[in-house]
């Protein structure tokens, strides 16, 4: 059974556009996501620690630490994704890459000591 192929749409069509302009913010956004996690790690291993008298290390809080990590991952992705729909819009500049970056930086940080503050504490600690 033959299956009936599509042409390839023309690079100015408006999905292929839409993928290149997507492609082109994500790209940029993982370059971001480095600096990110780094000043989450940061703000985790320097002042939301010492704050709490927990140590980084305890396996037990480490299992928490990353499943926050991975929490804050996934709530980065609105960076990106936000970003795209604004250069979907033909709304584009640096500033605005920086706005929601700076913006998501400052959302996150209350949100990490909240998380942190309610984590149980393990026996041993």
């Amino acid at each position: 059974m033959s299956m009936k192929r599509s042409p390839i749409e023309p690079a100015d069509s408006p999905p292929v556009r839409t993928m290149l302009i997507a492609r082109a913010v994500f790209i940029k956004w993982e370059k971001l996501r480095i600096v990110y996690n780094i000043l989450l790690l940061v703000l985790l291993w320097f002042v939301v620690t010492p704050m709490t008298h927990r140590s980084v290390l305890n396996p037990f809080l480490l299992t928490y630490y990353l499943l926050g990590g991975l929490a804050a991952n996934m709530c980065f992705f609105a960076g990106p994704l936000l970003e795209s729909y604004l250069a979907w819009l033909k709304i584009q500049s640096p500033w605005i890459t920086a706005a929601i970056f700076i913006g998501g930086v400052l959302v996150s940080v209350p949100l990490l000591v909240a998380y942190i503050s309610m984590v149980p504490r393990p026996m041993a600690d």
